[in-house]
């Protein structure tokens, strides 16, 4: 052993004990596999550090990123552990910026219960996964390392006897051998497409989750700060969550990200996003299949069952819906996801529908959920209606039928190009340029206040303008069709001046991202310089 790793063992414990096991255990891996040369070169486990031998330098820095690997994981653990520790001991009020320390301190400042509520309900938080493709590590090893991860965790809890320890370290060394054999990093050129399922791993398999730990959190902190659990039933009394996204959006110094590419990521968020929302839907029809009469369901929700099944074709050879006869609050349930506007297929992916009775925005079913929330509750069953209804309806209302808002960047001076490309062919009586080239700011300020476009279809040469009004197309289009949820901001990176703005707002005019309002001309989504 390097007497570093001894030093800090000696010192600090934990996480390089952790290591050093984990550290044994790739060494029979190596050894297990025929590459029992490369054992001296491990860091830390050997006392002296060793250049490798022409031929075996590939191999050793392969070495040198898994061991680098498993010192972070080791690391994250510790830190984990030790935060749970000092919960236990000190409570949940005990780590700096959590909610339980947040509502205390709230409390001890005399704030009232209703204050910290409204306050709460307008929070917006939205994490955003930019398109820089920083991970060289593939979605894969992504993977390994994560079960690498929980496998080390699984061995903190005590409960498990020494058969059972044994049979998790046998799983650790099977995870290594798949790391060591499987190419760490990609060997090609990432592909927007790519770039685009790493980050659906995410959306799809760790947020839903991360955000659910989150509202518990806030729960069980809310209740041990001493506030009414009651108060906080209401999912719209929550902070709203939300997720953004700049993959397939941020063409800003990235000739790949074709308008083609902008709706193809639209189209796939939103089928990812359907197609946890059945996933989601189904599991709350399972935790419904309560036997009773529909007469005694309120008066609301008999009301509206009758409209979905006569809305609903072809009810009567859905097996599923009839076998569940019995159980109204099931039934009802079934009907939404009948109305999804997407139906998942054996192979997993959702096919987008647009039939005339489906859901066309999330609010809607969203409203169903409301009328169930309240029947449920009606019934007899409000605690059911809190912890299943009141879930579902929180995850909708965090992900819709959009997944996440796709964000839009480019940078000004292609707006610039764009726009003068645009303007090459068009004769205006007040359209005037200033030495640099660049048209008048009040030629920009009078059109502005107008809602026509300068040409009803661009024809011209200029590669800028027929890429700019290609992509800001597609986003109204969607917006026809679907509506603004799916869309973020457009950013405008390099703004030095206010004309810069002007320029994307008549872009945006002549694509049809223009509204009519009472002050004036609108655009119908946010413009954000940077």
């Amino acid at each position: 052993m390097h007497p570093v790793l001894h030093e800090n063992i000696r010192e600090i414990g934990k996480p390089y004990s952790d290591l050093h096991f984990l550290l044994d255990c790739f060494t029979e891996v190596l050894e297990a596999n025929s590459e029992k040369e490369l054992i001296a070169y491990i860091p830390w486990l050997n006392e002296q550090v060793l250049l490798p031998p022409p031929g075996l330098e590939q191999k050793t820095i392969q070495l040198y990123s898994i061991c680098f690997q498993l010192l972070n994981l080791c690391e994250v653990n510790w830190a984990v552990q030790s935060r749970r520790s000092r919960q236990q001991i000190q409570g949940l009020q005990s780590v700096n910026g959590s909610w339980a320390q947040t509502f205390s301190e709230l409390k001890e400042s005399g704030i009232s219960l209703e204050e910290i509520v409204a306050a709460l309900s307008q929070l917006e938080i939205e994490p955003v996964m930019t398109a820089h493709p920083t991970e060289a590590k593939r979605t894969v090893v992504l993977k390994y390392y994560r079960e690498l991860y929980l496998q080390l965790v699984m061995l903190e809890n005590p409960v498990y006897t020494l058969h059972e320890r044994n049979q998790i370290r046998s799983n650790i060394k099977e995870t290594l051998t798949r790391l060591w054999f499987i190419d760490d990093i990609y060997l090609e050129k990432p592909q927007v497409e790519t770039e685009l399922k790493n980050v659906l791993h995410y959306l799809t398999k760790v947020f839903p989750e991360v955000f659910e730990l989150h509202d518990r959190t806030l729960l069980q902190a809310w209740s041990e700060a001493g506030f009414e659990t009651e108060t906080l039933k209401n999912y719209r009394s929550m902070p709203r969550m939300s997720l953004g996204s700049w993959v397939g959006g941020d063409r800003d110094g990235h000739p790949l990200i074709t308008p083609e590419i902008t709706k193809f990521t639209l189209e796939r968020l939103r089928s990812e996003a359907l197609i946890l929302t059945n996933q989601r839907l189904n599991q709350l029809a399972d935790s419904l299949s309560i036997y009773t009469e529909k007469e005694k369901l309120s008066p609301e929700i008999q009301k509206r069952k009758s409209q979905l099944e006569k809305q609903i074709p072809n009810l009567a050879g859905n097996n599923h819906f009839q076998s569940a006869s019995r159980e109204p609050f099931r039934q009802f349930v079934l009907l939404l996801i009948e109305k999804l506007p997407a139906k998942q297929n054996t192979s997993g992916n959702a096919k987008l529908s647009t039939k005339e009775w489906s859901y066309s925005n999330s609010d809607q079913l969203i409203a169903d959920l409301e009328i169930l929330l309240r029947a449920l509750s009606e019934w007899g069953a409000p605690m059911l209606a809190v912890n299943e209804v009141n879930k579902a309806l929180r995850f909708v209302q965090t992900f819709g039928f959009h997944l996440a808002h796709l964000d839009v960047r480019q940078n000004s001076e292609f707006y610039q190009k764009a726009f003068l490309g645009l303007l090459e062919d068009v004769e205006h009586p007040s359209f005037s340029k200033t030495s640099n080239g660049l048209p008048e700011k009040e030629f920009l300020l009078q059109e502005l206040l107008q809602y026509r476009p300068f040409t009803h279809s661009y024809s011209g040469n200029t590669a800028e303008t027929t890429n700019a009004l290609g992509y800001l197309t597609v986003l109204a289009e969607h917006i026809c069709k679907y509506g603004p949820n799916a869309l973020g901001s457009m950013i405008v990176s390099m703004t030095k001046k206010v004309e810069d703005l002007f320029t994307f707002y008549l872009l945006a005019r002549e694509a049809g991202l223009y509204l009519k309002t009472e002050n004036g001309p609108a655009c119908q989504l946010p413009i954000v310089p940077l």
